[in-house]
């Protein structure tokens, strides 16, 4: 099986270290993926010593445009557009702030979409209802368990880590794109639909109309395939042979670019792995996985239990209004 590595970096040293990482990862600790092709993918241009970095660790640089201005994350829907010209048979498409610790083949299908569930589900079942119903869609049973809680949610996926088979690519991108606009201007014309603070999610809220509405082939991918390390999760989505294959970190790492301690030890031997690999090929010292600053450990920590409180309101507020109707 042919399998293409890919993601999407803005041209700044912060997302390069990020998309480095990735590139990296996926040559030290793939297994018998450590040889796949990798594509990074820049958007709008991309700075000469950024390309080279890249190309010594035998990955390819390709400049896209952009998508859609009113969100960023949409930048992605580049990446299905290389089932036009390459030769592949599953592309794994990656945000770059993941890393590969594993090699992760056996998960791959050339039938159907690979997506691990969302992390956290912040809407209510009011506001669910009331997207699908812009959209035209029945609302489905409740077959997902959100990482990060353990709740029941829709068929709701984190877009950070999905693997698509390429005789899909094409379609997929069609359809995600269409429901990215639609959601948009639906957001726009109703601004009640979904609270204004959830909207930048707007890419997992039109993949998930995507592969509802469009009856699109896909499986739920295990959380070893995205696992977190930013947040806590859900000991019920965990069993005794969970072993991370690919860590999703988001903002988890220092100036370094060494990844942080994880918010759930399970992680840590592997971020420690990566790091001492990433030390040996910089020549610089490490000294085990770092922790984060006090100061910003505190300002996690509140803005954690911020979105905890305000998605608390949310359910309560959805809850009541179904009890008055």
């Amino acid at each position: 099986m042919k399998v293409l590595v890919s993601c999407v970096s803005e041209n700044r040293s912060d997302w390069f270290s990020k998309a480095y990482g990735l590139a990296f990862s996926v040559r030290e600790l793939g297994g018998r993926l450590s040889t796949a092709r990798v594509v990074v993918n820049f958007v709008d241009a991309v700075e000469p010593r950024f390309a080279r970095r890249l190309e010594e660790l035998d990955a390819e640089v390709r400049v896209i445009e952009r998508v859609d201005d009113r969100n960023a994350f949409a930048n992605k829907l580049r990446m299905l557009e290389l089932a036009e010209n390459d030769d592949f048979d599953v592309l794994a498409q990656l945000d770059c702030d993941t890393i590969v610790v594993g090699d992760f083949s056996e998960h791959l299908s050339t039938e159907r979409i690979g997506a691990k569930p969302a992390d956290y589900d912040r809407l209510t079942d009011r506001e669910w209802r009331r997207m699908f119903a812009g959209l035209g869609i029945t609302p489905p049973q409740r077959t997902l368990t959100a990482t990060a809680t353990g709740r029941p949610m829709y068929p709701y996926f984190n877009s950070g880590v999905l693997f698509v088979p390429r005789q899909l690519c094409t379609e997929l991108r069609r359809v995600w794109e269409l429901y990215h606009s639609r959601v948009l201007e639906l957001f726009r014309h109703d601004g009640h639909v979904i609270p204004r603070h959830w909207q930048w999610q707007v890419n997992q809220y039109s993949l998930a109309a995507a592969l509802l509405n469009e009856s699109l082939p896909h499986t739920t991918l295990p959380v070893s395939i995205n696992f977190p390390t930013h947040i806590p999760v859900h000991p019920s989505v965990l069993d005794a042979a969970t072993q991370p294959l690919i860590l999703h970190y988001h903002q988890e790492i220092d100036s370094r670019g060494f990844l942080m301690r994880s918010r759930h030890p399970l992680a840590d031997p592997y971020l420690d792995r990566f790091n001492a690999r990433l030390a040996a090929a910089m020549d610089i010292p490490y000294r085990g996985v770092p922790s984060r600053p006090r100061a910003e450990a505190l300002r996690r920590t509140l803005r954690q239990r911020f979105w905890s409180t305000l998605a608390k309101r949310h359910r309560v507020k959805g809850h009541l209004s179904r009890l008055i109707r």
